[in-house]
């Protein structure tokens, strides 16, 4: 069970700019992540601090521009807390009746906004958006109008203030850093950006590392390195042609660095030379979705073997392991260094293999 890292004091009032003073932000996460998100988040937002911790939720301190947060993957919504409310406050009229007697300088975030003209209130528990009476949001309405000069737009704001009410009893009143857009439909069996992100993370890459994913379907894992890892070389495959079209048009949608796109055949890569690459990093086919059988594993290793550095490393995301254990039954030539255990929605064992 994780813990609580540091002690948590209310902070009532957290000024909000994007030009240096720390801000206190929430952000949501996969409760499976906690551990990771404590080691690669001070890394990634450095200078970040006071970090808390509860189920599905972290709460931290943070001094740069708010860009940076929104580019941490494995937060999924971000907000700027400007009131955080006592346990005891957790009815919505209560929690707004308290902040209308408050001196809040909400002003402050609307620069973070860029040509922000409407608002909207937005009342959230954990089972998700609720109602109000009408009496509770015309007053919040009223009020952050008058210290913001934004208007009321209920339908398509450019600003969302939301009250924040948990069963763990943190509450907050803060503005979200992102409006909720329209993403794609995920794909039966594709990989989350959160686990590509750790898996990339956890793989230890180093700069001018050769990576490979030789299954990479969709391409979130090699997409997610291309663009974490600048000084790197990533190539993207997959056998099927049809997967490889799906990754290319990611690439026509994508900002930014992107992998080498290619179609590959992980049983027979005859066209990548012997000890050309660093690291191999791909999430195997599954039998559910691939029809994944321990002899393509076996075939796939067999190559793997081949084409690593003597230094370098195999990274497998691997939901079905018995597939992947009947195939290193077979290799005198692999070591098992390390295997976690990755829980999303999905759960993934995440082996590392070196040669000896």
């Amino acid at each position: 069970m994780f813990t609580l890292l540091l002690p948590l004091i209310y902070v009532k009032l957290i000024l909000t700019n994007n030009k240096g003073d720390f801000m206190r932000y929430i952000a949501k996460i996969s409760s499976g992540f906690k551990d990771y998100i404590s080691e690669s988040a001070p890394k990634f937002l450095k200078g970040a601090g006071n970090f808390n911790f509860y189920r599905d939720l972290v709460d931290f301190e943070y001094g740069k521009n708010t860009a940076d947060v929104l580019k941490y993957p494995l937060f999924s919504s971000v907000f700027v807390v400007l009131y955080k409310f006592s346990p005891e406050e957790t009815s919505f009229r209560k929690m707004s009746a308290k902040l209308l007697s408050e001196s809040i300088d909400i002003k402050r975030v609307v620069p973070l906004f860029k040509n922000a003209l409407t608002f909207r209130v937005r009342y959230y528990t954990e089972k998700g958006l609720v109602s109000v009476d009408d009496y509770t949001r015309g007053n919040d309405e009223e009020y952050i109008h008058k210290h913001t000069g934004l208007k009321p737009n209920k339908t398509n704001a450019d600003v969302e203030f939301y009250y924040i009410s948990r069963r763990d009893k943190q509450n907050y009143f803060a503005v979200r850093l992102e409006k909720v857009a329209e993403t794609e439909k995920e794909k039966a069996g594709q990989l989350k950006l959160d686990v590509a992100y750790i898996a990339a993370y956890k793989a230890d890459i180093q700069k001018n590392d050769v990576i490979l994913d030789p299954f990479s379907r969709y391409g979130i894992l090699p997409f997610c390195i291309s663009k974490f890892y600048k000084d790197t070389v990533v190539t993207a495959g997959d056998y099927e042609s049809n997967m490889v079209g799906e990754m290319k048009a990611r690439g026509k949608r994508t900002m930014g660095r992107q992998p080498i796109i290619t179609k590959i055949n992980p049983s027979n890569m005859e066209n990548i030379e012997s000890e050309s690459v660093n690291k191999i990093i791909t999430e195997m086919p599954s039998a559910k979705y691939e029809n994944a059988t321990a002899e393509l594993y076996t075939d796939f290793l067999t190559e793997a073997v081949r084409i690593i550095k003597p230094n370098g490393s195999i990274y497998l995301l691997v939901q079905e392991p018995e597939l992947l254990n009947d195939a290193l039954k077979q290799f005198e030539s692999i070591i098992l260094k390390n295997q976690i255990v990755l829980k999303a929605s999905k759960t993934y064992n995440f082996y590392q293999l070196k040669k000896k």
